[in-house]
């Protein structure tokens, strides 16, 4: 087991930029799931609003009274520079001012010159009192057109207004369908990218330093054959792609438990199996082609962002224009990515057993078709030496 172990040793000098890209995505994947566990239910948003009542009437004062159903009331003085600076330091939203004649105005059907308002132009804030009030101003028109009275509509608007309506958050997580939530979603489609760079970056120069002149020279030299020479590298390279793949795997499971091993979760890990098989004859081509190993950083690079901005990665496939959809077709990440988004029922797509198994197949097909380009590419590179 020389060789193994020689692949090891220089696996061991090679791993720390393997690492970098494992520890960054799993601490990237608990980020995402703490997030997600903390998310709020919907909260009604209660502004600081300073009311001033000139026309103290029972209309204008049931005005107050329906600002304080949805927003807090606060003192801030009635000075102009004091006005200006609780606006300043955000002690109020808003400076509201209820004219003189309020009452005479809405009984004739007038709706200008009710108020007078101070507030920060533009604001969300402002746009949401604003919309608030107006609705009430103008619910209470409707009122009085009906024949009630300024007081009557007032309280009937304000009532209606402030009914209590039950608020349903829709959840994406949809566990009755069995679907994957969007944290272990996301963690799976972005394992296009982070497998591509570790392998690439992480077993090419392996790969490349084993198949050194030299050193394979003094290989062929010795009793080792052939296939044991094959078989010893293999071996070498399995435990480092199933090393990698289980530490992304117990991760998985550490962040997500149960819903890893749900029936979905299962379909996604071999979805990621599948995955790694292809990046694996990806390495091997590379290897192949056998570049210089300061340039496999650059290949890896262009490979591994270009699959994902091509393929659904980083833009979501139903996002992506028609020349890069077809162009990212002829990519092995494109149908992963096709078959998490089938899996988790996103970006369109809708869960088919059919469609699942259709995807892993293009790309066990592109695992094969590289397969076979890299062991001609290797027997005439050996014939061309002979």
């Amino acid at each position: 087991m020389k060789i193994f172990n020689a692949f090891m040793k220089v696996l061991l000098k090679r791993l720390n930029s393997s690492l970098i890209y494992v520890v960054i995505f799993i601490s990237i994947g608990f980020a995402m799931t703490k997030s997600s566990s903390s998310e709020k239910e919907y909260e009604n948003v209660r502004l600081n609003i300073s009311v001033t009542d000139l026309d103290d009437t029972a209309a204008s004062r049931e005005v107050i009274e329906f600002i304080k159903k949805g927003s807090d009331l606060v003192d801030i003085g009635s000075s102009r520079e004091e006005q200006t600076d609780a606006l300043y330091y955000q002690k109020a939203d808003v400076i509201l001012t209820i004219e003189k004649g309020f009452s005479d105005r809405l009984k004739s059907g007038e709706t200008e010159e009710l108020f007078k308002e101070y507030s920060v132009p533009g604001t969300y804030s402002t746009e949401l009192f604003d919309s608030q009030l107006n609705r009430y101003i103008n619910m209470i028109n409707v009122y009085i057109s009906s024949g009630e009275t300024v007081e009557t509509a007032s309280q009937k608007a304000s009532s209606a207004l402030s009914a209590e309506v039950e608020t349903i958050m829709y959840n994406d997580n949809n566990s009755e369908n069995n679907t994957l939530s969007k944290p272990i979603y996301f963690f799976f489609k972005y394992l296009a990218y982070i497998f591509t760079a570790v392998l690439t970056t992480g077993l090419c120069p392996i790969i490349l330093a084993m198949n050194k002149k030299k050193i394979r020279m003094r290989v062929n030299c010795s009793s080792i054959t052939t296939n044991n020479q094959l078989l010893q590298t293999t071996l070498g390279t399995l435990v480092f792609v199933a090393g990698l793949f289980l530490v992304i795997m117990t991760a998985a499971a550490i962040l997500y438990k149960s819903e890893l091993f749900s029936s979905h979760g299962l379909l996604a890990m071999l979805n990621a199996i599948v995955l790694i098989i292809v990046t694996m004859t990806i390495c091997l081509l590379i290897s192949v082609l056998a570049p210089t190993e300061k340039s496999i950083s650059m290949i890896s690079n262009v490979i591994s962002l270009g699959m994902s901005f091509l393929c659904g990665v980083f833009v979501p496939q139903n996002l992506l224009g028609n020349s890069a959809a077809n162009l990212g077709k002829l990519l092995p990440a494109f149908w992963y990515v096709k078959a998490t988004n089938i899996i988790g029922e996103k970006e369109g797509e809708v869960f088919s057993s059919e469609s699942f198994f259709s995807c892993l197949a293009v790309q066990l097909a592109f695992a094969a078709a590289i397969f076979a380009v890299s062991l001609v590419i290797a027997k005439n590179k050996r014939q061309s030496r002979s």
